[in-house]
């Protein structure tokens, strides 16, 4: 009997999860349908900054395997491995370090 019990319990807990995942499903299904309503042009809309996001100067020290090299010797390769930059709004990098991939 009381296996019965038990198994009676777990078997009402199991059917009110799968209820309560099927109503999120459909919930979901749903929403995707209010995606369609909206203008093309409020979907794509993306916002770019005309500025780069980091800028290289004269004195950004550049290393590549702990060797002192030029930015533009650097081979597009080559993974990051330290970037020091001034602040969040100048953006200016002060040291960059690489590692080329072998």
């Amino acid at each position: 009997m009381p296996r019965f019990l038990i198994g009676l319990v777990l078997g009402i807990c199991w059917l009110s999860d799968v209820n309560a995942a099927a109503r999120h499903v459909a919930a979901a299904r749903e929403s995707r349908g209010l995606y369609e309503h909206f203008p093309a042009t409020a979907r794509s809309t993306v916002v770019r900054s005309e500025r780069p996001e980091f800028v290289v100067t004269e004195q950004t020290e550049v290393r590549l395997d702990g060797r002192p090299c030029k930015y533009a010797d650097i081979p597009p390769s080559a993974e990051i491995l330290f970037m020091e930059i001034s602040s969040n709004r100048d953006r200016t990098i002060l040291k960059i370090h690489f590692r080329s991939k072998k």
